[in-house]
């Protein structure tokens, strides 16, 4: 058996490979999350509209 090295350009491509793939998963995370406040944004809006009509 021998040792295989690799090009470190190779290896640089595929960190950036791996990164981008992170990357992409947290970007849809945090898509998600960002919709999930905008609906509790919504409803603490409504509820101050009516507290500032009740006052």
């Amino acid at each position: 058996m021998g040792i295989t090295i690799a090009h470190p350009l190779v290896l640089l491509l595929f960190r950036d490979t791996v990164s981008l793939v992170i990357e992409k998963d947290r970007a849809a995370e945090i898509e998600v999350a960002r919709a999930g406040f905008a609906v509790e944004k919504e409803k603490v809006r409504s509820q101050v509209t009516v507290l500032e009509i009740a006052l």
